[in-house]
């Protein structure tokens, strides 16, 4: 019966309207399988290609590109050595998506202002940055049009010291962006990529040297104050055990449920000049650890499978959200000396084993009970035919509506939605792909 439904439906479809505007491009990020390389790396880009990555966030990080990072001089005449980025910037666009390059530190010892120091995340040096970045554009241009500037400058794992960190910011960025676009006038420069802990708000209010009161602050690093430019925040609204819809309670701390938190901040700097970016928000990193294999940090594989399907209909949501990237695809593996210090968010076990959310990565689908109303997307992006069904208890499942997707793939339906009801979506693009059912509570 559902394939006589699904014929039927495929004959009537391009007659049906679209079902919802366009919404933000999906991303992943996982620089430790793209970057071996390999038939690993290969796999991955294929299966991301399938199932509708639009845009592959890639780490470039500054001290592992570097000549001789460990002295304290740069060695004269020695280039860059791009060859590793290279060979994941052309896997991705060969498979029809496009790389997004991250330039962030650790940069070379000789690369900091003291480098006496030996320590490769403490002052970076503007103009050495600043040469990384134009060299970066230069090699890269045709291949590469966005470019994020540094990685979590809010966290001490990345920039150095923590007390300084805004100032220093806003001078790799202010030396780094008139570099890239001297290069590609075009490129996209994205700023921030904040960790959603460690007061990403306040580091947003330093970094255009305003107080907690939004009050100017004209001494010490902004006595000579020139707003950052770029096309808009990256962000990182990670919530760690907490439900899309759960705000963490600090009131400088921003994740999913809090971008409106994140909002008014940006919007107040804007509007008085303090930042000159775009009000996009370009979300490059975004998951959920699971238990197993985290004890600590991790949420039930059922759990991740439910609530990344929520968090991409709350992205959707927020017609502010240009990019949400999933974060990272396969679980980096344990070892006796790093225990779970490192990402089990993917959507594959670090022994290529899929978890449940792999299931409905190219297919979310969320119920809003509150609003009535069905959402799903079909990846890749395009106009798809799409069943909407539901099922009574002890009864099969009906089709309840037929529709076609927007041309990223997303599609709504408002109806009223009855208590003890499951709902799904199947979308026919000659086999039937059925999203996890849900029932209203």
């Amino acid at each position: 019966m559902l394939r006589r439904a699904l014929l039927i439906f495929l004959v009537l479809a391009a007659a049906l309207p679209a079902a919802a505007s366009a919404g933000p491009l999906v991303g992943i990020a996982d620089d430790r399988v793209l970057l071996n390389g390999g038939p690993a790396a290969d796999d991955a880009v294929a299966a991301w290609a399938a199932d509708g990555v639009d845009v592959v966030r890639i780490f470039a990080q500054w001290d592992e590109i570097s000549p001789s990072p460990g002295a304290r001089k740069r060695p004269a005449g020695a280039a860059y050595d791009f060859s590793r980025i290279d060979a994941a910037v052309d896997r991705v666009r060969a498979a029809g998506m496009e790389p997004m390059l991250t330039l962030t530190g650790p940069g070379p010892r000789w690369g900091m202002q003291d480098p006496s120091r030996a320590n490769r995340r403490y002052r970076p040096s503007p103009a050495r940055y600043a040469e990384f970045a134009r060299a970066a554009a230069e090699h890269f241009a045709g291949r590469v049009q966005r470019y994020i500037l540094w990685n979590e400058p809010n966290l001490s794992f990345w920039l150095q010291p923590h007390s300084s960190a805004p100032g220093l910011y806003r001078n790799l960025v202010n030396a780094a962006a008139p570099a890239i676009r001297a290069v590609q006038p075009s490129a996209q420069l994205f700023v921030g990529a904040l960790a959603p802990r460690a007061q990403p708000l306040a580091f947003l209010r330093a970094l255009a040297c305003t107080d907690s009161h939004y009050r100017r602050i004209r001494s010490g690093s902004c006595a000579h104050f020139k707003p950052v430019s770029a096309t808009a925040l990256a962000y990182h609204p990670h919530s760690v055990t907490y439900s899309p819809t759960r705000a963490f309670p600090g009131a400088d701390d921003a994740n999913l449920a809090s971008l409106g938190r994140l909002e008014a901040v940006v919007d107040r700097l804007r509007h008085a000049g303090r930042l000159r970016i775009g009000s996009g928000l370009w979300l490059d990193e975004y998951g959920y650890q699971t238990n197993p294999p985290d004890q600590y940090l991790g949420i039930s594989p059922a759990t991740q499978d439910k609530w990344l399907q929520e968090a991409d209909y709350r992205a959707w949501r927020d017609p502010r959200v240009k990019l949400m990237t999933q974060y990272v695809w396969t679980d980096e593996p344990a070892t006796k000396r790093t225990a779970y210090s490192g990402w089990q968010s993917g959507l594959r076990y670090a022994n290529g084993r899929a978890k449940p959310a792999l299931a409905h990565f190219p297919v979310p689908f969320f119920l809003d009970a509150s609003r009535r109303l069905l959402w799903g997307q079909v990846r890749p992006g395009g106009s798809h035919p799409v069943l909407v069904q539901r099922r009574r208890r002890g009864g099969s499942w009906t089709t309840v509506a037929r529709m076609r997707t927007d041309s990223r793939g997303y599609w709504t339906r408002r109806m009223s939605l009855a208590r003890g009801v499951s709902y799904r979506f199947v979308a026919a693009d000659g086999t039937a792909h059925a999203s996890q059912a849900r029932a209203r509570p």
